[in-house]
């Protein structure tokens, strides 16, 4: 019996198990393809947030690959044409997947150290982890066309395995954003399925499952896996964010990738370290009948813990579209168990747009990261999205909006826009300035005159000394009320009668900036860029 040359192999029929190999081949790689993606996108943020410059990165490098790798199967179709160069770009791919984490880790610290070229720093890190991998997987395709089209069809070969790769992506997509990031983590995630793309382009290349398993388990215990660091009490990815939770002296910190999200002292777990959260007690001194309160964020769980101490007979509602962040909150963060405080894991523009209660305060606290610092979620700082919390907040009430920036720096664009988007909603809207750091808070009032009393009051009773709801205060009236409230016992923040004398440059001012509306919100784009 003569053997098989290459050619004749070449050209020999595909048998059942053969076919069915390379169709979850194709299927494997297009799904991989999707999930190294997110992963990218996800470990970037570490090091260069998760803003507009890191998807437009992990694309363009995920593109440029797929081209070279369509490029390079097609010329190993043509001079090889067996499975066992599939097998081994699998293999390749699923190596080099488990080195992302490191990749990222090595560039991203390099590049953190230099100045000039910033805009393309995330690219550059984009290629270093992911280029490799994607190449690998893109030279798949063209092979597994030409190894289908033996029974003469081409164009239904091609046509065929580019569906089915195409569906291995949806799928893809489908399990790592609902299922792989959110119950497993990313970090097991990009292991784990690194670990069975290799299993798999071994079994490809050799077809011998005893090999397969005995390698298999090499590649396991090959695994990187990361070294714990001194004093750092939490680390690790989330479906949205690298969390990283650290003690320093006696202040404890949470970090959602570059940035510091919350604060705690070690020696008090109600005090944060910020000052701008002081600024929040601001509605408070406006309406101190609140009731109930709605945090969009959760962070470190500053807010909500100082207001269950401070109001016992307040409700507060928390939306925090991150689960892991509730529960290092709770861990590490002394976040109570309490029936008045509740939280939903939910974007906070679902949770407003599909709610119905009515707030006295409703308090936006977060963040996205980028690689010029945090910025606002886009989707968080429109005037539909203000429009849509005026309806939430009960006649009266407020909503306080914290951004990291000022009028006089790199920022002032986007606070100007913030300050005339507010403007145009709410009827009054304060401008309140840190001193410690460049936050600036907004707190932005509701007064609707057709539903109040013909005394100016929403209820009949004024407070503190004629109808409260008559329109702008001045900082002596805010500083006079807020004295009136600590004198009584309600308020016990001895600094905020100088807090809310901390007017910014814009308070009182005709806003002139553009609006932020759905169609055009910019805040993810690096400042000078923004157009």
């Amino acid at each position: 019996m003569p053997l098989h040359t290459d050619e004749t192999r070449r050209n020999e029929p595909l048998g059942q198990t053969r076919l069915l190999a390379l169709l979850g081949a194709v299927a494997l790689s297009g799904a991989m393809v999707m999930l190294y993606e997110f992963v990218a996108v996800r470990i970037l943020a570490r090091y260069f947030g998760g803003s507009l410059d890191v998807w437009a990165s992990v694309i363009s490098v995920l593109m440029a690959a797929l081209g070279a790798g369509y490029a390079m199967g097609g010329v190993l179709a043509d001079r090889i044409g067996t499975f066992v160069p599939i097998g081994i770009a699998l293999l390749v791919a699923g190596a080099s997947g488990c080195l992302m984490e490191a990749a990222a880790q090595s560039s991203g610290e390099y590049l953190g150290a230099l100045e000039w070229g910033r805009t393309f720093h995330p690219y550059v890190a984009s290629a270093c982890i992911s280029f490799v991998p994607i190449f690998a997987l893109g030279t798949v395709l063209p092979q597994a066309i030409q190894l289908r089209a033996r029974q003469g069809r081409v164009g239904s070969a091609a046509g065929w395995m580019s569906a089915l790769s195409t569906g291995g992506s949806i799928l893809g997509v489908v399990l790592t954003v609902h299922v792989f990031l959110v119950y497993i983590g990313v970090r097991e995630t990009l292991y784990v399925s690194s670990a069975v793309l290799a299993l798999a382009g071994i079994g490809l290349a050799l077809l011998r499952p005893k090999v397969v398993a005995g390698l298999g388990v090499a590649l396991v215990l090959l695994i990187p896996r990361p070294a714990a660091a001194q004093q750092v009490l939490f680390e690790n990815y989330s479906a949205y964010h690298h969390i990283l939770v650290e003690d320093i002296g006696r202040q404890r910190q949470i970090r959602f990738d570059n940035a510091i999200q919350s604060t705690m002292s070690l020696d008090n777990i109600y005090l944060g370290g910020f000052e701008y959260t002081d600024f929040f007690h601001v509605p408070f001194i406006i309406d101190p009948t609140i009731s109930s309160v709605l945090f969009l964020g959760l962070g470190g769980g500053t807010g909500p813990k100082a207001f269950l101490a401070a109001y016992p007979k307040l409700r507060i509602q928390v939306a925090e579209i991150d689960p892991t962040v509730l529960e290092v909150a709770r861990q590490f963060f002394g976040v109570p168990q309490d029936p008045r405080l509740q939280v939903n894991i939910e974007d906070g523009r679902v949770c407003i747009q599909r709610g119905k209660s009515l707030y006295g305060a409703i308090i936006i606290d977060a963040y996205a990261s980028g690689p010029y610092g945090p910025y606002l979620p886009p989707h968080l700082v429109t005037q539909e999205f203000f429009r849509a919390v005026w309806q939430r907040i009960q006649n009266g009430g407020t909503l306080v909006y914290n951004i990291a920036g000022k009028q006089n720096n790199i920022w002032s664009e986007g606070v100007q826009s913030v300050y005339a988007t507010l403007s145009s909603v709410f009827q009054v809207v304060y401008v309140f300035e840190a001193r410690t750091s460049i936050n600036t808070v907004f707190v932005a009032q509701k007064i609707d005159k057709a539903t109040l009393w013909p005394d100016g009051t929403r209820d009949g009773h004024p407070w503190p000394q004629g109808p409260w709801l008559k329109g702008v205060m001045k900082a002596d009236e805010l500083a006079k009320n807020t004295r009136t409230l600590t004198e009584s016992g309600f308020l016990t923040f001895p600094g905020l009668e100088r807090r809310v004398g901390q007017f910014g440059g814009l308070n009182g001012t005709t806003p002139q900036a553009p609006l932020f509306t759905d169609d055009h919100a910019p805040v993810d784009i690096a400042p000078g860029q923004r157009k």
